[in-house]
């Protein structure tokens, strides 16, 4: 049985180290997604509350990264979790937005769909 070598690392087992080199391949192109997703909305969100995110956005990557380095059961499942949980919500937010397009074209095609000519604004007047 060889050794396999993963970024400095030795592992006696080739699966381990195959699992290992895949986890930090995927914690580094998710770090780098989180960084060129905030480079590229820096000026239209700007404030605390965006800076803090790339902390948390960077977070979730270091854990699986440092995880599998350090050979860390809790990190990785910190990874694991934050990254399903991640995923899910991805997935509703893309189920919520098909519905609501296909509801945008349900109203376009319907043929008593009119603009209005003009619009009214009422404000709170007793």
């Amino acid at each position: 049985m060889s050794s396999q070598r993963v970024m400095g690392l030795t592992f006696n087992n080739v699966e381990t180290a195959l699992r290992v080199r895949r986890v930090m391949r995927i914690a580094v192109l998710m770090s780098c997604l989180a960084l060129i997703n905030f480079i590229v909305y820096a000026d239209t969100s700007p404030g605390e509350y965006y800076y803090g995110g790339i902390v948390f956005a960077l977070a979730i990557p270091a854990c699986g990264y440092f995880g599998a380095a350090n050979r860390d059961r809790n990190l990785l499942c910190c990874f694991c979790g934050c990254s399903a949980l991640a995923a899910l919500s991805n997935l509703m937010v893309a189920i919520f937005l098909i519905i609501y397009v296909s509801d945008l074209d349900d109203d376009f095609q319907d043929d008593s769909f009119q603009q209005p000519d003009t619009a009214v604004v009422q404000f709170g007047v007793t």
